[in-house]
């Protein structure tokens, strides 16, 4: 049951945060931002869709208004949260504003942190509705779960669906959903339920798939789905490979691809021998050559054989230069794998520590500590009470820093501003066991428990 006053009040304070963030620095543009205004194809639909019916509002101030919307939502799915939490685990006043600054928390590191440097609700790209979004996915997921309700079982999974589309690694979300319900139905005992899970699921992607390709063929001309996927996908690969594996490759137009994409990445230094000796030096110099491998790489230089081709059309270029790095993908993949896994690997694990911390030596071991502790204490929770809420929320969390950190690993690396998701739900959950602790241990006492 929702407390009024405290949601409004946590709603006032919430948009005084988010309109002083839009007031003080403006809304923000940067370099992915003309795509999405222009709705291109590399972007997936949700956000370009939001941005569209705004500029059927009003195109001449659609800018201005797109940060007064977005910080209304972002404020409101704050509160939404926070006062969630706040009844859902009975917390006294102290503890409501502390879950309360939590939320707002990835706000104020990202601009700090962040390679972009940019206020997230306040700017042009997908996290602005991504990450309030997933704050009421994260909630409808958990009240699901321990309360049994199918209404916000369907609602969260349809928020996971909405996610996806606005960025492609949020399928991760639709894949978090099933993994929670089906842990739910098997210490429950109800097996069979996991067969209507899965088609859930199966209907979850299907309809994500026909959405995408009826805005692209609505915006477009062209019933497809977003495109570049595979070609982010290959950039990873590509980066782990060697030249020897050419020689591997019978299709003579494909081998002249790689042979092509290879010595453009040799010549510019963007191949994993010049990434330095260790495992974690190597990922660390991907991430940093990421963007120039993408961009200079495998996009220029398909783009450059398709045009030599003769292939014009800068739609067809995206789709044929798709089919190019699904093919090269296969062929490559089974020579270099160590490698690729290896550094998949440690990309992931750097993304899960910005979930909750810097990637330094001092705090990354101090991430990969709070993350091992975490574990061990969800699992002592739900020994205790396979319903403790506060296990439910942190196997929610976990598996949020998980699941966004290898998905996006996949085919990016893992920024920070891509990272800010499982923050919240993370240490949320960790000071709800640290409030459990302290009432255990102070039961008999007065004063710190009834404070809290």
């Amino acid at each position: 049951m929702k407390n009024r006053k405290r949601f409004l009040f946590a709603f006032a304070a919430a948009l005084v945060f988010f309109f002083g963030l839009l007031a003080v620095f403006g809304v923000g543009i940067n370099n992915d931002s003309e795509q999405y205004i222009t709705m291109h194809i590399h972007r997936d639909p949700g956000y370009p869709f939001f941005l569209w019916l705004i500029r059927l509002v009003n195109e001449e101030h659609a800018l201005i208004i797109t940060g007064v919307v977005q910080a209304v939502i972002a404020a409101f799915c704050t509160a939404e949260f926070t006062d969630y939490i706040a009844e859902s685990f009975q917390l006294k006043t102290l503890s409501a504003v502390i879950i309360f600054i939590l939320v707002l928390m990835p706000h104020i590191i990202t601009p700090l942190f962040s390679v972009t440097t940019i206020v997230l609700s306040a700017g042009i790209m997908s996290e602005a509705l991504c990450l309030p979004l997933f704050l009421l996915f994260i909630k409808e997921l958990h009240k699901g779960c321990t309360t049994n309700s199918k209404s916000a079982a369907c609602f969260s999974l349809l928020l996971s669906v909405v996610l996806s589309l606005i960025r492609a690694q949020m399928m991760a979300a639709i894949l978090i959903w099933l993994f929670v319900f089906v842990v739910k139905v098997i210490l429950e005992r109800q097996y069979k339920r996991i067969l209507i899970l899965l088609v859930a699921v199966g209907l979850s992607f299907g309809g994500r798939s026909v959405l995408i390709k009826t805005y692209n063929y609505a915006f477009q001309g062209y019933f497809i789905n977003t495109t570049y996927g595979a070609v982010n996908i290959l950039t990873n690969i590509l980066y782990a490979s060697d030249k020897e594996q050419g020689e591997q490759i019978e299709d003579v137009e494909l081998q002249e691809i790689f042979y092509l994409l290879y010595d453009m990445m040799d010549e510019a230094k963007y191949n994993y021998k010049y990434g330095g000796d260790t495992a974690f030096e190597k990922a660390a110099y991907l991430e940093s050559v990421h963007d120039g491998l993408k961009f200079d790489v495998c996009e220029a230089g398909l783009k450059q054989y398709l045009l030599d081709k003769g292939v014009d059309d800068y739609i067809i270029q995206n789709i044929e230069a798709d089919k190019y790095a699904t093919s090269l993908t296969k062929e490559i993949l089974p020579g270099c794998f160590p490698e690729w896994f290896s550094n998949y690997l440690l990309l992931g694990i750097r993304g899960a520590i910005r979930n909750v911390a810097i990637v330094h030596p001092i705090l990354s071991v101090y991430a990969l500590i709070m993350g091992g502790t975490a574990i061990v204490m969800m699992f002592l929770f739900f020994r205790k009470d396979k319903e403790s809420k506060e296990a439910w929320l942190m196997l929610i969390a976990l598996l949020t820093v998980a699941g966004i950190s290898f998905s996006t690993a996949l085919t990016i690396m893992c920024l920070s501003r891509y990272m800010v998701y499982g923050f919240t739900g993370f240490y949320s959950a960790v000071y709800l066991m640290f409030l459990v602790w302290v009432r255990y241990w102070n039961k008999d006492k007065r004063g710190i428990s009834n404070g809290i």
